[in-house]
């Protein structure tokens, strides 16, 4: 060092290495007990403790090392502690700097893996404590399912939230900095850098499930059987809400649904996402009717003003109850800007109708439609097998094949288009359209139905169809 820190200086026979130390105890350095000082009997006596050259320097170096224990600014080559003899709030000051500068607690993460963080602290900690927390400076996202800390080598401790759940998806951000304490067992995730509300963008596609074995909502989603701590969701709604976190920023998330065996998934009501990619919810397309969505007093499927994100794939939709507010329609989208995507689904009894689209919103059908019930109307919706109403609109892209198993009737016909709306469903086949009771067609006020020049008994119904605006 350039500066002579609490040292002799120019005494007589002062040094610049230090000497080894000659003091010794039944052959060792030190002794087993600790030692004190003693006080000369008199002024003239030499009984007293006789100070060595060794100890002083041991002093010395305690006092050197906790005052340079901070290191230079970051800036310039200038210790954090001024050294200068004269001033007796050294050791004071290299204290508060220490607390003041996290040193024994911060470190940078240094592991390239995520859901791991790996950190070396100086100085380096014995062992795990319970309180111990440890701050650092995150090099990679986590992905869901779990993450653990390695600080100095102690061994790998896994992160929890403090109710217990599992690290998810960013809640470990690459550059953001944060704190985990250890609770005797785990460590505790004590600062999360995205506030609450918050959404959470995505860097990859990802994959949830509900139902099967072990489904519960206080699973996390990432399995489709409890295993390895993993497990899925008990309910559509729960999942739903669990993704609306999520700015799909450009990427996708698929649901995958088990078959919902004797006992139906409730009323789904979509959200919006944000981001430009897709939640695709995939239930059973081979045989749409096992997995069941059944909604009580509300409509099976519902999106209101939810953007375009969402696509249906093999789900058996149905609704019964008294009316409370809900049309009680299998698929009911509204709202301008919203557009819905189904393939291969299953249409059971649905007082307000199977499928709707209203104010503007757009429903568009890729795949096959099996009917199993009618629809009797209800107080919100007409009871048609779809409906388009005020700039609605549904379209078959490609023509789709159409099965219906029983003798069912719709109160409001087939196809009913009103207000400006918009509707073109096209067949490949349609087996069993002689047990359909019912108008075929009906439209007005402005809306158009169009058959691609199919003809006035296209849609299935006993009924001629009613409107002008038809082809």
């Amino acid at each position: 060092m350039s500066y002579d820190l609490i040292g002799p200086s120019n005494a007589p026979n002062s040094v610049t290495t230090r000497p080894a130390d000659s003091r010794s105890t039944n052959g060792a350095v030190v002794g087993a007990a600790d030692t004190w000082f003693q006080d000369c009997t008199s002024p003239a006596a030499n009984d007293g403790t006789k100070v060595m050259a060794a100890w002083l320097n041991g002093i010395m170096g305690q006092l050197r090392n906790a005052i340079r224990g901070n290191g230079n600014l970051l800036s310039s080559s200038t210790p954090v502690v001024v050294e200068n003899d004269t001033d007796d709030s050294m050791l004071w000051k290299a204290i508060q700097y220490l607390f003041q500068r996290n040193k024994p607690k911060y470190a940078q993460d240094i592991s390239n893996l995520a859901n791991t963080i790996t950190v070396t602290l100086s100085p380096s900690p014995a062992e795990y404590t319970e309180g111990m927390m440890v701050i650092a400076k995150i090099n990679n996202n986590s992905t869901g399912g779990g993450a653990v800390i390695n600080v100095n080598g102690l061994g790998a401790k896994t992160i929890l939230h403090s109710d217990g759940s599992a690290i998810g998806l960013n809640d470990l951000q690459r550059g953001a900095i944060q704190a985990f304490i250890y609770d005797g067992t785990n460590f505790q995730l004590a600062w999360s850098q995205r506030q609450p509300g918050a959404p959470i963008y995505l860097q990859t596609n990802l994959d949830y499930y509900v139902g099967g074995s072990g489904a519960n909502d206080s699973n996390d989603g990432l399995a489709d059987h409890v295993t390895g701590g993993h497990g899925p969701w008990a309910s559509l709604q729960h999942a739903q809400d669990y993704i609306a976190q999520f700015n799909l920023n450009g990427h996708s998330i698929g649901v995958h649904v088990a078959d919902s065996g004797g006992s139906p998934y409730g009323p789904l009501s979509l959200a919006g996402m944000s981001g430009g990619g897709n939640v695709n919810w995939t239930g059973n397309p081979t045989t749409p009717g096992n997995c069941q969505i059944a909604g009580t007093s509300k409509s099976g499927i519902s999106g209101g003003y939810c953007g375009q994100a969402h696509t249906f794939n093999g789900f058996g939709v149905s609704c019964s109850g008294a009316y409370a507010g809900d049309p009680m329609i299998g698929v009911h989208v509204f709202g301008s800007g919203t557009k819905v995507q189904v393939s291969n689904m299953s249409y059971g009894a649905c007082p307000g109708g199977h499928y709707s689209a209203e104010q503007g919103a757009t429903l568009v059908i890729t795949g096959a439609e099996t009917v199993t019930g009618g629809c009797a109307g209800s107080v919100g919706g007409n009871g048609a097998h779809a409906n388009v109403a005020t700039n609605g609109q549904i379209q078959t892209p490609a023509p789709i094949p159409l099965t219906i198993t029983t003798a069912v009737n719709f109160a409001a016909g087939w196809v009913v288009a009103s207000n400006l709306g918009f509707l073109q469903i096209l067949y490949s086949s349609q087996s069993g359209a002689g047990a359909v009771t019912g108008q075929r067609y009906n439209v007005g006020n402005g809306a158009w139905i169009s058959t691609n020049g199919g003809g006035a008994n296209y849609y299935p119904g006993n009924v001629a169809g009613v409107g002008s605006n038809y082809n």
